[in-house]
């Protein structure tokens, strides 16, 4: 087995403190544990690296827009795009976050398959008010879309603070703890607002009654440009992952959707709808 370790000291700015202070240097540390050569795929990245910021729709968690990073640590610049919150479209689209503003990454590392974040106090603030589940799905769920992240602990202000809400962070947490907090089918890639272009590939996660599910991508004036009917590797009361290619004609740059769906067993009705905004490009 070879290990590899990289440090990354980052220069972040003190959001929300006052005029007169200092930018704080974070150490963030990520070390992975591969046998023979390099990494397949690690959350340390080249230059121009695109990562994806959870963050909530309803109750729920949603994929938000894809943010380019010039770091190597992903993993990181992930979580702080997930502090920095939704930008404008998404907050128009309705895309909401549970963290509260001005929380701070001050740690991460990602060791054998575990991440360990340690989070400024802020990440309490509001825990009666605002479900401190959702927050925290939101984390995990941003650290584990790297192969690399499995599980995810949290610390808050370098100690471990047990329970945060109902959740205890004395143990590893997994998506599967958030799974109330989860879409029925959830979409992962393309992000929202993404530019595609025919074809693309759709993923995600689904735990849907016999694993079953429909599509419809449509164009801004609600044109459906293509439709099926998928499978996922698993559902009813477990979840699976499906995969599948969408093709699909325009002849300029549009905007469009992805809508995924159940139908419902007691009388054929669409529940379970979640609307991924796109950019189609000819």
């Amino acid at each position: 087995m070879r290990r590899l370790g990289i440090v990354l000291l980052v220069a972040a700015a003190c959001a929300g403190c006052g005029s007169g202070s200092e930018p704080r240097t974070v150490t963030v540390t990520t070390t992975e544990t591969v046998a023979g050569g390099p990494p397949a795929s690690t959350t340390q990245a080249a230059t121009g690296s695109t990562v994806v910021p959870y963050f909530i729709e309803g109750d729920q968690v949603a994929a938000g827009e894809p943010v380019e990073t010039p770091e190597r640590g992903v993993a990181a610049a992930a979580l702080r795009a997930l502090l920095d919150g939704p930008n404008g479209r998404e907050l128009a689209a309705g895309l909401t976050t549970a963290v509260p503003p001005d929380t701070r990454l001050l740690e991460l590392t990602v060791v054998d398959g575990l991440a360990r974040v340690d989070l400024s106090g802020l990440f309490r603030e509001g825990e009666g008010v605002i479900p401190a589940r959702e927050r925290l799905a939101q984390v995990v769920y941003t650290l584990t879309q790297f192969p690399t992240v499995k599980r995810v602990r949290v610390r808050i202000d370098g100690h471990t603070v047990t329970p945060l809400g109902d959740v205890k962070l004395d143990r590893a947490l997994t998506r599967a703890d958030f799974e109330d907090q989860t879409p029925t089918i959830l979409v992962e890639s393309p992000g929202f607002a993404t530019a595609v272009s025919s074809p693309f590939t759709a993923r995600g996660t689904a735990n849907t009654f016999e694993a079953t599910f429909e599509y419809e991508l449509r164009d801004a004036a609600g044109k459906i440009l293509a439709q099926h009917f998928e499978t996922a590797t698993s559902g009813t009361g477990t979840r699976g992952t499906f995969s599948f290619p969408v093709s699909f004609t325009v002849t300029q740059p549009t905007a469009g959707s992805l809508v995924v769906f159940e139908r419902s067993a007691a009388d054929g009705s669409r529940i379970h709808v979640r609307s991924i905004p796109l950019r189609l490009q000819p």
